[in-house]
């Protein structure tokens, strides 16, 4: 494969790249070419020592999500290297992706139990102090400073789970942004 068709190859790979990351890349691989024939090898020898250009543009496009999620740790950046790196391994898919779905699962729950326990305290000291003043057929709260005050503690620990889990989600998105910049490396030092 020639350089012009291996750099041009590569290009359109890499298409939803920046145009200035896209641009550095293509003069690099150019540069190879360039310093490689200079030294006497062929662009087919140049070529086949890089790899297909598919998977040179998948490690690429995998370094480009991991360098962005870990600046912005969104869902939405950690969602796009996850993709990026189930291009490049399939032991992602078999072993990886089933632990992290199990831990987001664990996460909603968390998150959803935190939301039940503060929504159910506050109905319950709202319609305790509702029937304070007005009885109620179906509340029978003979003692509403408690009824108040249990709803109150029971919302208050349920505010407390759903921000102590927003803390774990951001640093579990961290975490899983690691992983992948790792699993990016040892796929560099295979390929």
């Amino acid at each position: 494969m020639t350089r012009e068709i291996y750099v041009r190859r590569l290009e359109t790979l890499l298409k939803k790249l920046p145009p200035e990351k896209r641009w550095g890349i293509t003069e690099d691989i150019n540069m190879h070419f360039i310093e490689g024939n200079a030294a006497g090898k062929s662009d087919a020898a140049l070529a086949e020592g890089l790899g297909a250009p598919e998977s040179l543009a998948r490690a690429y496009m995998l370094e480009f999500a991991a360098d962005r999620a870990t600046r912005d740790a969104s869902v939405g950046n950690v969602m796009r290297m996850i993709w990026a790196a189930l291009g490049v391994g399939l032991v992602n898919v078999i072993i990886a992706l089933p632990v992290w779905l199990a831990v987001v699962a664990v996460w909603l729950s968390l998150l959803a139990a935190g939301v039940s326990a503060a929504v159910g305290g506050v109905v319950a000291a709202f319609f305790s102090l509702i029937d304070w003043f007005v009885p109620l057929p179906f509340v029978n709260a003979p003692m509403h400073i408690t009824a108040i005050s249990g709803g109150a503690a029971i919302a208050s620990l349920g505010g407390l789970t759903v921000i102590g889990t927003m803390y774990l989600g951001k640093w579990l998105l961290k975490l899983l942004a690691r992983y992948l910049q790792a699993n990016r490396t040892i796929i560099a030092k295979r390929g």
